[in-house]
């Protein structure tokens, strides 16, 4: 009896998606992360065939693109957990990881700073596509959450008649908690958009 065929990458992926990633969200980044190297060597292949060439010359069309430095490493960082789910399902060999050892310049670990009164007062008065667009801005001004929690809000999650805020979805366990909701414009922004929840 031969030995079944190895799986292909997309095989790889596709059982490693369905086992790894509980929530939409990370199954959506580890998709589209998969997706793009795919995607770079022009269809399917064996784990096996991808040179640390192409691992690196690969790495590089992401750092020249116009991604965020912290979407590159979050790319290479599920591309690296793929590889340790095909080693560990002995589709590759032990210590196979052609997503290791490159150093992404920028992003978080550069220093940031508060928006000035200038900005603050510049983004105030754009054009915006959408009404709401702006909204989201005043919310994220006025709240300091961030966009992926200001976004995750429900009607529930809103509390005008107590003037808080619930975040209940964020990247940390630290990060859930109340908000006040005091400013003025910050009600009148929210109570567009808010209804009673019984």
């Amino acid at each position: 009896d031969a030995p079944p065929p190895a799986p292909t990458l997309a095989e790889g992926a596709a059982a490693w998606l369905g086992a790894t990633a509980t929530k939409e969200s990370p199954r959506r980044k580890r998709r589209k992360a998969y997706e793009g190297l795919q995607e770079f060597l022009g269809g399917d292949t064996l784990p096996l065939r991808l040179t640390d060439v192409q691992a690196r010359d690969y790495v590089n069309s992401l750092k020249k693109s116009k991604l965020a430095p912290n979407t590159v490493r979050d790319k290479l960082s599920a591309l690296g957990g793929l590889w340790a789910y095909m080693a560990e399902r002995l589709i590759i060999p032990r210590g196979t990881n052609p997503w290791k050892g490159f150093t992404i310049q920028g992003g978080s670990t550069e220093a940031c700073r508060a928006f000035t009164h200038t900005e603050i007062i510049t983004l105030l008065k754009a054009k915006y596509p959408q009404p709401w667009h702006k909204d989201v801005f005043i919310c994220l001004l006025l709240t300091g959450a961030r966009p992926q929690e200001l976004c995750s809000l429900t009607h529930a999650d809103v509390d005008l008649s107590e003037k808080r805020i619930s975040i209940s979805s964020s990247k940390t366990s630290a990060g859930i908690r109340q908000l006040p909701v005091e400013h003025p414009v910050l009600l009148s922004v929210l109570g567009k958009y808010t209804r009673e929840v019984a």
